[in-house]
């Protein structure tokens, strides 16, 4: 097959799903509800399942086919944009994080505001051309983030700009700016990460589109599962 193969992927996704979630909500009824189905009616004419266990192999074996299936084509479609999103959200926690911190830790404010001291030259207060930006109403601010290379849950890596204001004559606008690199700390991390996460799968189609099919498939599993326990411990 050649040229574009994604939308015969995605219309083949949709039909590996709607399968996998009826046979799942099929084979579910069936295993708790105890069906035995002894007789069949096929374009009028009635048979008789003589082994009516042989239905339930069926039903499981039509279950793994199709969650084999749904995984095979979930696997081909390749990006879903979770990892666009999670990163957008995890930027945008990463940038209100940083301007608290930034607010409330004066020892953190003056390490990142230091760094950008040397980076952009301004180290000597009795420079007189410099004089005026070291008046006392003068204030730094993190005026965005970026969060940089590939992060991970342990860790994330930032590069803040932080701008000098300048307050002359009632009127406030920035003079100097700067960017300092920082890590942010491993609880830290996680937490930002784990927030970001929920929001894309709260917020988005990913969850109830991708991920709740999988869902559904595992409680068929879990009762047989469930089963199993129950008679162990008898």
């Amino acid at each position: 097959m050649s040229g574009d193969t994604s939308g015969v992927i995605r219309d083949a996704f949709i039909r590996q799903r709607r399968n996998l979630l009826i046979i799942s909500l099929v084979l579910l009824f069936a295993e708790t509800a105890e069906l035995k189905l002894q007789k069949l009616n096929v374009f009028g004419t009635e048979l008789t399942i003589g082994n009516p266990v042989i239905v339930n192999f069926a039903l499981w074996a039509a279950f793994v086919y199709w969650l084999w299936r749904y995984y095979v084509y979930f696997h081909d479609l390749g990006d879903i944009g979770y990892s666009s999103k999670q990163r957008v959200r995890l930027n945008f926690l990463v940038q209100r994080w940083t301007m608290r911190q930034f607010a409330c830790d004066q020892a953190w404010r003056a390490r990142l505001v230091d760094a950008v001291n040397r980076q952009i030259g301004l180290t000597d207060p009795k420079n007189e051309k410099l004089q005026f930006l070291f008046d006392a109403s003068n204030d730094w601010e993190v005026s965005e983030t970026m969060v940089l290379g590939r992060y991970s849950f342990r860790e994330i890596a930032v590069q803040a700009k932080v701008v000098l204001f300048v307050t002359s004559d009632e009127r406030r606008s920035p003079q100097r700016q700067g960017y300092s690199n920082f890590t942010i700390d491993r609880r830290t991390a996680l937490l930002l990460n784990a927030k970001a996460a929920i929001h894309v799968l709260t917020n988005t189609h990913i969850l109830s589109e991708y991920f709740f099919p999988f869902g559904i498939a595992a409680l068929p599993l879990l009762y047989l599962a469930y089963l199993g326990l129950a008679a162990f411990l008898r």
